[in-house]
């Protein structure tokens, strides 16, 4: 629902009125915002969630969270690369998501501090993966362009 590194959930700020969710010193000891208006019912089940894995600190089962999915990785003949999947699934559903909703995409490139350049992809079909790739890059926490398509470009 949000691409978060799996330690970055114990970081998590929720701000329920705004619809943000604000990690702190995330990778990189970088703050990032991610916006939630145009997603409200997936807001809603991550703000749950967090608040809940939160008040269990979940970080101290962290080692059975990862043995687990390793186990299931066995047990189902794939290969196990800890929970980065989910990362990669987040971000492949995502980028079409932000191509197929140019109002969601508009807004957060506003958000994202984006260059005029970067705004002015959304209009153009062949550029709108550009402002796309930017504001997945942002949502994922990374500096380059060329990481998040990493995740979706295989």
């Amino acid at each position: 629902m949000a691409g978060f590194r799996v330690r970055e959930i114990a970081r998590a700020e929720v701000n329920r009125e705004e619809k943000t969710i604000t990690i702190h010193r995330a990778k990189g000891g970088r703050t990032r915002t991610l916006y939630f208006e145009h997603r409200q019912e997936d807001f809603e089940k991550l703000a749950d969630l967090i608040e809940k894995l939160q008040k269990e600190e979940y970080e101290k089962k962290l080692k059975d969270y990862y043995e687990d999915i390793k186990l299931a990785c066995e047990e189902t003949g794939q290969e196990y690369n800890a929970s980065h999947s989910f990362r990669y699934e987040y971000a492949q559903q995502r980028i079409e998501e932000l191509r197929n909703n140019k109002e969601e995409l508009r807004d957060l490139l506003g958000k994202y501090n984006a260059n005029e350049e970067t705004k002015e992809c959304v209009n153009n079909e062949n550029e709108i993966n550009k402002a796309a790739d930017y504001v997945l890059t942002q949502e994922l926490g990374h500096n380059r362009l060329s990481m998040s398509r990493y995740y979706y470009r295989r």
